[in-house]
């Protein structure tokens, strides 16, 4: 995790190592399928230069940037949730049987709205790797908001 104000603005960074090949993670990212069965709130993603990824929770953010298997780059788009920031989720194999995540978002405005997003992508990650790992989604915890992501 890094704390990082930049230009009054926060950068959150997040790693995370999974047991589970590239392919394999990134078909979880990208499926619908896959993804209802490990993200706790309905999602679209259309992985295409302007496509937008749009969850149920308010999360709305357009594809700048995309190359499959490697990097997808995102602009926050919902003028009610953190809009103006900006996130790259990068995909490395680390071997045949392990994936590094890495989630850096920034621009983000104020610590609260930090902290909010650390929480969220924090838990993206935690049942990302649940489901890949164990072949099921977490519970919700109560103690992160839902509308994080």
């Amino acid at each position: 995790m890094s704390y990082t104000p930049t230009s009054r603005t926060y950068v959150l960074q997040l790693r995370r190592t999974i047991k589970a090949p590239l392919q394999r993670l990134y078909q979880a990212m990208e499926r619908d399928e896959d993804r209802s069965a490990w993200l706790h709130c309905n999602t679209t993603v259309q992985p295409v230069i302007g496509g937008m990824f749009q969850s149920a929770n308010g999360a709305d953010a357009e594809f700048l940037e995309l190359h499959p298997h490697e990097l997808w780059r995102l602009e926050w788009k919902n003028p009610r949730h953190k809009p103006g920031s900006e996130v790259v989720i990068k995909f490395v194999k680390n071997g045949r049987w392990e994936t590094t995540i890495y989630v850096r978002h920034w621009r983000i405005r104020c610590k609260s709205d930090y902290e909010e997003l650390h929480n969220g992508w924090r838990r993206v990650l935690d049942s990302l790797e649940t489901y890949l790992e164990r072949g099921q989604f977490e519970d919700s915890d109560p103690d992160v908001p839902q509308s994080a992501l």
